[in-house]
């Protein structure tokens, strides 16, 4: 019986991957499950608790349990892992929703648009943006150390952008990224690596470097 309702469970759970109905029904089973393995192993088997007490402990283990059950749902098809029963207890829970949210909060962040951003160059080498917001920046600025790509502020982002123009210039099918600051009141070009560490200028196509020049002009007395 119990071999049964183990591959029946599994079952759900499998389902539960194309039919989010089936998740609560899993998280149900995997909470009476742990709370009663929390129980055997913090007071044993072998206990001098009466039913009552038992039962106590019980409904405020589950209950903790349950707290987390509609966030759980929700971040479902976020998680990395989302068979449940390899969570031996609720930190193991609580670290895999704390990842799913992190993961769900990205998504939501990095949503692009066009007025996010601006491509004024590709060939089959690089592809050169403008960020136009925040978000733009920090999207095409992932994996460096630009202060303007920075999530946890934007107030860099709005300086630079008050008194120049930010160009990410990406290297396709390689990891290179260039950021080049392009100063409206000076007119001069800062060229930095991702280390956000200043670079020589790097050799581009002159249709490149054209466009750069194109947009500048276009924006310098904006």
């Amino acid at each position: 019986m119990e071999r049964y309702k183990f591959k029946l469970i599994k079952k759900i759970l499998k389902e539960a991957n194309h039919n989010l109905d089936k998740v609560s029904e899993v998280f149900d089973h995997w909470a009476n499950k742990i709370t009663i393995n929390t129980i055997n192993k913090r007071y044993g088997a072998d206990n001098n608790l009466t039913d009552e007490q038992l039962q106590k402990i019980y409904n405020h283990i589950y209950t903790l349990l349950m707290n987390r059950k509609k966030k759980f749902i929700e971040l479902f098809l976020f998680l990395d892992n989302k068979d449940i029963f390899t969570m031996k207890d609720i930190s193991d829970l609580d670290n895999e929703l704390e990842n799913a949210q992190r993961k769900k909060n990205d998504k939501e962040f990095y949503k692009m648009s066009s007025n996010d951003f601006t491509t004024i160059y590709k060939d089959e080498q690089i592809k050169i943006i403008v960020p136009l917001t925040h978000k733009g920046a920090c999207y095409y600025g992932r994996g460096t150390k630009w202060c303007t790509s920075a999530r946890s502020t934007i107030q860099h982002f709005n300086d630079y952008t008050r008194f120049g123009i930010l160009y990410h210039i990406l290297y396709l099918g390689i990891d290179k990224k260039i950021l080049l600051y392009y100063s409206r009141k000076w007119g001069t070009k800062e060229y930095y690596n991702e280390q956000d560490f200043k670079i020589n200028p790097p050799e581009l196509p002159e249709k490149a470097q054209q466009a750069i020049e194109d947009y500048y002009n276009q924006h310098k007395n904006v």
